[in-house]
């Protein structure tokens, strides 16, 4: 029951960062999860919901430091299955 403006502010002051960095944080997040996948980069940021590549690969730069493509590259040969027991 709160205005837009009044919910950005207390989001804010709760959480510690804007909406907007956390909305696309957690955008960027689900990359992750296709880390592995074999579809092209344009491909992935039409699944997540990115209007364009461009957009895709600004916005996972920003909350990673690196290119979507320099992530899937180094993931893509990973066995994301269990991990032994230690």
């Amino acid at each position: 029951g709160v205005s837009p403006s009044r919910f950005l502010h207390l989001f804010k002051a709760e959480v510690g960062v804007p909406f907007r960095h956390f909305r696309a944080w957690k955008r960027a997040r689900q990359l992750l999860a296709h880390a592995t996948s074999r579809h092209s980069l344009t491909r992935l940021a039409q699944d997540l919901g990115y209007t364009d590549s461009s957009y895709f690969s600004n916005s996972i730069r920003q909350v990673y430091g690196l290119r979507p493509k320099d992530i899937l590259a180094g993931s893509r040969n990973l066995s994301l299955g269990t991990l032994p027991n230690g």
